[in-house]
């Protein structure tokens, strides 16, 4: 039997050297790696938190600026509602004058004082009527009235002011400065109610504008014809002025009702515009 003999392996130098510079490069490869791994890992951690702090300041500024902007609207409607309420007010004391200042010749309280025709009065127009036609029929070829006509219609003329507004108002400048120039505005008061009253208010008004500008009219007709009448003594002047004289008090029928309707809605009704801007900006 023969006898073995253990076979020693022996590393040489070389082999072991190679080893651990293998061993080495795979360990700061490693540390590379894991260097890398952590600063990618760092930097994507440090993005998000960067972006979401960055998305969180967008936003914070964001609803800054919303609540600024909401503010400053906020600020300026009021500033509108209170420059609606100084521009009412001025022009109410200005038309409708002051209840206890007798000697306060304002148009509002003039027209106020305008009574109905009385019985007397219509059956003297009635009967200016009369003569009139009597000169028409009885002349039918001679154009001018009779003396006795042209006496009755200028003492009809002296008791005119009790019943018609026979005077110039004037109309020609612009008096809702702050709602035609702010109209836009309406539509973002919150408030509906406060909205529609400040737009029937201001409608109202430059109804009664209109109506004055054709009682100014009428007005500047019969002082035209008076002075063609007071000339000619003609029939169709004559005619004209009691044609006129009627309009006029139509108009100022109308004047009287509307002026009041408006005082009703602007300051004397419960929920009148005043009152309502009152409250509104005192809330």
């Amino acid at each position: 039997m023969k006898n073995h003999t253990p076979i020693k392996v022996i590393m040489s130098p070389v082999n072991t050297a190679s080893h651990s510079i293998f061993h080495s490069i795979l360990t700061q490869l490693s540390n590379h790696i894991i260097i890398i791994v952590t600063s990618l890992f760092a930097a994507l951690i440090g993005g998000l938190l960067t972006g979401y702090f960055s998305l969180r300041q967008v936003k914070i500024a964001q609803k800054n600026n919303l609540e600024i902007k909401r503010l400053e609207e906020e600020e300026l409607i009021n500033n509108f509602k209170r420059s609606i309420y100084q521009e009412i007010k001025t022009l109410s004391n200005l038309y409708y004058g002051d209840d206890n200042d007798e000697h306060n010749e304002a148009v509002g309280k003039i027209i106020n004082k305008l009574e109905n025709p009385s019985e007397d009065f219509v059956n003297y127009f009635k009967n200016v009527l009369n003569l009139l036609n009597e000169d028409i029929e009885n002349k039918p070829t001679y154009p001018n009235i009779s003396e006795k006509t042209y006496v009755a219609i200028y003492e009809l003329f002296s008791k005119l002011p009790n019943f018609i507004f026979n005077y110039y108002y004037p109309i020609s400048q612009n008096y809702f400065v702050v709602y035609e120039k702010n109209v836009q505005l309406i539509g973002k008061i919150k408030d509906d109610i406060l909205g529609s009253t400040i737009i029937e208010c201001y409608t109202m008004m430059k109804g009664l504008l209109d109506s004055f500008a054709l009682n100014n009219g009428l007005v500047a007709k019969l002082e035209n014809f008076q002075l063609a009448l007071d000339k000619n003594k003609n029939v169709v002047d004559a005619k004209v002025i009691l044609t006129t004289i009627k309009s006029l008090y139509d108009y100022s029928n109308k004047l009287k009702f509307t002026q009041q309707k408006l005082k009703g809605k602007i300051i004397s009704d419960e929920n009148s515009l005043l009152k309502l801007l009152e409250n509104d900006l005192n809330n």
